[in-house]
């Protein structure tokens, strides 16, 4: 090298460089502008995804406690509802039967209209004679007083079933009434001791209670499995 001329060492300096930057513009890419914007807007449309992702799983997760939370309020409805069903079933089997001698129906005078008629004796006199008490009774509307034993609410439907206390716990007078006007339905309260009216502002208010004693109109449906039933009913006075 020593022996290079000028020239040379200006020719080698050139190749080396030249050299250099042909390694360099091998290891560099040059993108289009429309490549890398296209690059960009998949970018951000997998962060977008990626979020909405997300989203869906919090979503999916918060539906899951719901429906958990759910299931658990239900099982304590149910679980009330079963303790109540057992605490009024005992309440009737301890309380004690209170007989009524009730008047032979061979010895009353043709039932007058508006007379009111105890509903023990109603269902004794079925229980007696059934064929005789339906000849006096039967599709008869009759005035009826008895004590309230409870109620019947069913679900879905605005009639809801007085039942008037009589000699046997097993089988009732059993009246049938609709809500008055002024609720747009009805339900039990307190362990069904109560029956409770609602309002068209969802306000409620007590109608009824068990151990009254209520005067009713109602049409005589004669003797079945639960006792007498009546329809149509109409309440004429509480005490």
């Amino acid at each position: 090298m020593k022996h290079l001329s000028r020239a040379g060492w200006v020719f080698a300096v050139v190749v080396a460089c030249a050299a250099t930057a042909a390694e360099r513009a091998d290891d560099t890419v040059t993108i289009p502008k429309s490549r890398l914007e296209a690059l960009e807007r998949k970018a951000a449309e997998l962060e977008k995804l990626q979020k909405e992702l997300h989203q869906v799983a919090v979503e999916k997760e918060q539906l899951k406690q719901e429906k958990e939370k759910s299931e658990r309020e239900k099982r304590q409805l149910r679980q009330a509802k079963e303790e109540a069903e057992s605490k009024a079933a005992k309440a009737t089997a301890a309380t004690p039967i209170v007989t009524r001698i009730s008047p032979p129906l061979g010895s009353l005078p043709p039932l007058q209209a508006g007379e009111t008629v105890n509903a023990a004796d109603l269902l004794n006199h079925y229980l007696a004679d059934a064929s005789a008490a339906a000849q006096r009774y039967g599709k008869q509307r009759l005035r009826v007083e008895g004590e309230i034993a409870g109620f019947h609410k069913p679900m879905f439907v605005r009639p809801y079933k007085v039942l008037l206390k009589t000699a046997d716990p097993t089988r009732r007078v059993v009246c049938t009434l609709f809500p008055p006007e002024q609720y747009k339905a009805v339900h039990t309260a307190r362990n069904g001791l109560e029956l409770v009216g609602v309002t068209a502002r969802d306000a409620e208010v007590p109608l009824l209670k068990v151990g009254q004693t209520l005067v009713l109109e109602g049409v005589c449906k004669g003797l079945d499995s639960d006792g007498v039933g009546l329809s149509q009913c109409a309440i004429k006075s509480v005490k």
